[in-house]
């Protein structure tokens, strides 16, 4: 039987949780049972937050938020808009919260800085828009600042030993300690660290740094559905994710190497190298493309 017309699955975080959206608005049991799917994206205006939906979630699927990473006109406002806040004050007693940490791991791509970092050096008309986010190499960014030829970049960052084991060993640790605290701190329903940890070599997990591949969300989807008391789906293996031209990075010979990734997995197929919807048959035509911003 279908439920009733107010019952709402409520989405508040950040792209995960919009690819996590269009996922269950593709199942047909979820939406029978949840007419209504909302996904706000938490670097919106907060003012914008539909505060009558959320009064009449079923289910509310979030990351965790703060005052200070929230945009709005007031801090009265934006405290009001803060994760704590929704489900301390706002959302009904019979709604299911079900919290999952922010996904961040630099663990494929060494050396990660983010847009703003990487649009130093580079011309005043070059945005943000052009540099994957937190995916960015530092050291790729220094060799074009000091304008070395494009065949020896590409030949030094695809250099099989370019990151030494020791660097990469520490980086995978330094990942896992970062993201499994964030779950501690923030008491989250379904923590992904350990799911990484133990997967992220037979199974290409990551696109960039804050992108899950489908892989990843079909194990995170069908957790959800797990606290939903619904069926498990495919639908994440199944269905394109909406989100993936955003960043879809390559993973460098020296990472498969050292950390030992099995390529021989179909999920390393797509090679193709994806930055807000500009798409790159190869690294070389990557760089070459970004050197061709910097002497703009």
């Amino acid at each position: 039987m279908s439920s009733s017309l107010g019952d709402v699955i409520y989405c508040y975080g950040n792209c995960q949780l919009k690819s996590i959206a269009a996922y269950l608005r593709a199942i047909p049991e979820v939406v029978e049972r949840y007419p209504t799917i909302e996904y706000f994206y938490v670097l919106d205006d907060v003012s914008r937050l539909n505060r009558e939906k959320l009064a009449r979630a079923k289910v509310f699927l979030y990351q965790h938020t703060t005052v200070r990473a929230l945009v709005g006109s007031t801090e009265e406002t934006r405290l009001q808009s803060t994760s704590e806040y929704i489900v301390d004050h706002i959302l009904p007693k019979d709604c299911v919260s079900i919290s999952v940490p922010s996904v961040y791991s630099s663990i494929l791509f060494p050396n990660a800085m983010s847009t703003s970092e990487a649009q130093v050096g580079f011309p005043d008309t070059v945005s943000a828009d052009h540099f994957p986010n937190y995916a960015f190499s530092r050291r790729l960014h220094q060799m074009l600042l000091d304008r070395i030829e494009v065949n020896e970049i590409v030949s030094r960052m695809c250099n099989e030993d370019a990151y030494s084991v020791a660097e990469l060993e520490r980086n995978e640790q330094q990942n896992y300690e970062n993201l499994r605290k964030r779950e501690i701190d923030n008491n989250v329903t379904i923590p992904l660290a350990q799911y990484i940890r133990d997967n992220f070599r037979n199974h290409r997990l990551l696109h960039s740094t804050n992108h899950p591949t489908r892989l990843f969300f079909d194990y995170l989807l069908n957790e959800i559905l797990k606290l939903m008391k619904c069926s498990p789906s495919s639908i994440a293996l199944d269905m394109e994710d909406p989100m993936t031209t955003l960043a879809r990075l390559p993973v460098l010979p020296c990472v498969v190497k050292h950390l030992q990734l099995d390529m021989s997995h179909s999920s390393y197929a797509d090679t193709d190298i994806w930055v807000l919807g500009r798409s790159f048959a190869s690294y070389k035509e990557y760089v070459v493309y970004l050197a061709g911003l910097l002497a703009e």
